[in-house]
């Protein structure tokens, strides 16, 4: 899979001067996918716990999420190409400060997104 973040014609968006993000500056915003971490015989452990076996990317607390869709597309060809809208409730905001001020503020905060892909 590649998921990537872009602009509502599809166009990919570019972390121009990292204003996005602190790394991939200078390139299109791509989520990876996460990673195991732990050594072969222990208990199962990812680079981002919460986020388990899945694709995740890390963004500015500024970031405008609202501004942007996400594109999911199949890189085998077996699933069609999904864009969906991002909302600032899709963020999950890693600094609990950061996310106590979001909710202050009214902002709902960690629900990510959950696809469900049509094959082709």
């Amino acid at each position: 899979m590649k998921i990537s973040i872009v602009t509502e014609n599809g166009s990919p968006v570019l972390n121009v001067n990292n204003v996005y993000s602190w790394n991939q500056g200078n390139e299109p915003m791509v989520f990876t996918q996460n990673y195991l971490v732990n050594k072969e015989g222990e208990k199962e452990r990812y680079f981002f716990p919460y986020a388990k076996d899945n694709y995740f990317i890390s963004v500015a607390n500024t970031f405008p999420a609202d501004n942007f869709s996400i594109k999911i597309e199949d890189i085998k060809g077996v699933y069609k190409t999904q864009m969906l809208p991002l909302q600032s409730y899709n963020l999950y905001i890693l600094c609990s400060s950061e996310n106590e001020k979001a909710k202050m503020f009214g902002k709902r905060t960690n629900n990510p997104v959950e696809v469900v892909l049509e094959k082709k």
